[in-house]
């Protein structure tokens, strides 16, 4: 299975608080045995640290996120993706630039999210930690 992470699964793994937590870590643990491909885009890691810069010391927020920058594929995005997410007319900007994001990543199974405004849009599958863990078994 080859997936795309929204930034709401990162922060999901690292604040212990949050409802999918346990899911989303159990899905970063089969990400590191090899049993899922991830990519992940710049703007993730960006938005993850603003969210939780507050809550976790930046030393360890950064330790995280470089593990798991060093374990999945760093998505790109070039003028034309940017272009489309600015003209797409979602709600939520940040939102069509991850699904512009995933797009070029290449063929991927999934979008993994919680969020609702890209189950409503996207054009690849949107599924939650959970259900992504219940498709691989």
């Amino acid at each position: 299975m080859r997936v795309f992470l929204d930034t709401n699964i990162l922060i999901d793994l690292l604040d212990t608080a949050r409802p999918e937590h346990e899911a989303s870590t159990r899905l970063l643990s089969a990400i590191q045995a090899g049993k899922i491909a991830a990519c992940i885009s710049p703007i993730s890691i960006v938005n993850t640290v603003y969210v939780l810069r507050k809550v976790m010391p930046p030393r360890i927020l950064s330790k995280y996120l470089l593990r798991m920058v060093d374990t999945m594929e760093l998505a790109g995005l070039e003028r034309e993706g940017l272009r489309n997410a600015l003209m797409s007319g979602w709600n939520d900007l940040e939102d069509s630039i991850q699904h512009q994001s995933a797009l070029g990543c290449g063929p991927l199974d999934a979008i993994i999210s919680h969020d609702a405004d890209m189950k409503r849009h996207s054009s690849i599958p949107v599924l939650g930690a959970s259900e992504a863990l219940r498709k691989l078994r």
